[in-house]
């Protein structure tokens, strides 16, 4: 679908077939639920959202995707992805109410949810990145879709993508959705009017960002990617957006920008039209110190206008495995006061030994708590045995201020008792209550035929310091 030139091809598509496992720690850890597959869900890879009202949380799980891509997912495909929810109030891990809601058939209904969701009164709105129409073959170029919290009903689908020639209204939706109170705000992957060879895309252009409103029937088009010479505007919008308070949306791009490697961008309201400016282009120098491709959304510090954000791979660690450039950085873009931008890197992972102990490949956003401490988590690294070709089963991490640096810390290393814990974290972290709550998309408690695990959701007590002001 996607054809990437050089060493990003390579990366790419050695960590996408990787297959991993996790562990259990510390009584600060808890595993909540681990997934059995069937009804029960299988693989999540988006994290969870909050009903602000109950205090129930909500998340997806991806399903399986097979081999065979030229068949419908009924026949096709072990699961679709389902909509699960916990209910932490009053209750005591590892006992929290857990439900499945909704399973999603494949086809006209939509397959593989792999991102947030979004909360808008009683009714949940989400993406997957399968399904729907299949005017650009294969499965289905993604859908949006509206499900009640209740559960126990059909989604409903608002629009399929790719539904236009040459899927100039986007496909792949693998971003979450944001709303401001009135309308979504999402991303396509690949689609739109932009030059798709520059990102080899044989559907339409390098991605979109779109909005809709609530009953809307097809997508609006707030920009299309790769429509500057060499994609200098960035191509592949693969994480999920943030706004401000004046409304502006925020995102990366995985590859394009001034060197190939990824951009941060800025999409700004005039009247009924957008405009993106570039704020950061990753791997100006070298062996890329400063990170390159990114692929998760961005946390906004609106105290002092800083984004915090990771790039999947580039940095200075010396430890990575040969073959990879880089295994990833945690990233700083502060305002420079003269209208511009300056990143700067508060950690490189695999920096401590061969074993990438600290992590390696960083996937998902950042989260903040009320004293200023960042958390994320790595998709690799932390000693847990895994796979051969890269070290690890994944990490939950902090990075805090002192001193003038940033220091990491280790709250969680996956997979080093039996892969007991899940293995692989991926999806936004969620902060509700002094825990911090996620998944990881694989491993976990031996349920299922012959001992098949499936993923695990988790929950972190994190230490409360001296209060400051909320980000």
């Amino acid at each position: 679908m996607i054809r990437i030139p050089g060493w990003q091809l390579l990366a790419v598509a050695l960590l996408g077939l990787i297959a991993l496992a996790p562990h259990a720690s510390a009584s600060r850890f808890q595993v909540l639920h681990a997934f059995k597959g069937g009804r029960d869900g299988k693989f999540p890879e988006a994290g969870l959202v909050r009903d602000e009202q109950t205090g129930n949380l909500f998340g997806t799980t991806f399903g399986e995707l097979q081999e065979n891509l030229g068949k419908h997912c009924p026949k096709s495909c072990g699961s679709n992805g389902s909509v699960f929810v916990i209910s932490p109030a009053g209750a005591k891990a590892p006992s929290l109410p857990y439900s499945s809601l909704y399973q999603f058939k494949g086809g006209e209904d939509g397959a593989f949810p792999a991102a947030e969701m979004a909360v808008a009164g009683t009714e949940l709105f989400g993406t997957t990145e399968y399904g729907g129409g299949t005017l650009c073959g294969g499965l289905g170029c993604g859908t949006v879709f509206q499900a009640a919290e209740a559960g126990n009903t059909p989604d409903q689908i608002l629009f399929d993508f790719c539904t236009q020639a040459n899927c100039s209204d986007g496909a792949f939706p693998r971003g979450g959705l944001i709303s401001d109170g009135v309308n979504f705000y999402g991303t396509t992957l690949l689609g739109g009017a932009g030059n798709g060879f520059l990102c080899g895309s044989n559907l339409g252009g390098c991605g979109i960002v779109y909005s809709f409103a609530t009953g809307a029937t097809q997508p609006v088009i707030l920009y299309n990617f790769c429509t500057k010479a060499n994609c200098t505007d960035g191509a592949v919008p693969i994480g999920g957006l943030t706004s401000d308070s004046s409304g502006n949306l925020y995102g990366v791009t995985q590859f394009g920008g001034d060197h190939s490697a990824g951009t941060i961008y800025e999409l700004t309201k005039d009247g009924d039209s957008w405009t993106e400016r570039v704020l950061y282009s990753f791997c100006p120098d070298a062996g890329c110190p400063d990170g390159s491709v990114p692929e998760a959304g961005l946390l906004l510090d609106s105290t002092s206008g800083s984004f915090y954000g990771t790039t999947t791979f580039g940095g200075s660690g010396n430890n990575c495995p040969e073959g990879y450039p880089g295994c990833g950085v945690v990233f700083q873009l502060k305002p420079d006061g003269q209208g511009g931008f300056v990143e700067a890197v508060l950690h490189s992972f695999c920096s401590q030994d061969q074993s990438c102990d600290d992590g390696a490949f960083p996937q998902a956003p950042l989260e903040i708590d009320e004293n200023g401490i960042l958390y994320g988590t790595t998709l690799r690294g932390g000693g847990g045995s895994c796979v051969k070709e890269t070290p690890g089963c994944g990490v939950l991490f902090s990075l805090s201020l002192g001193k003038g640096a940033w220091a990491e810390k280790i709250l969680h290393a996956f997979g080093l008792i039996d892969h007991t814990d899940g293995a692989e974290p991926e999806g936004a972290l969620l902060l509700d209550g002094g825990y911090i709550y996620g998944v990881t998309r694989i491993k976990g408690f031996r349920s299922g035929q012959n001992g098949t695990r499936f993923g695990t959701l988790y929950r972190y007590q994190y230490a409360h310091a001296p209060s400051r002001a909320q980000h």
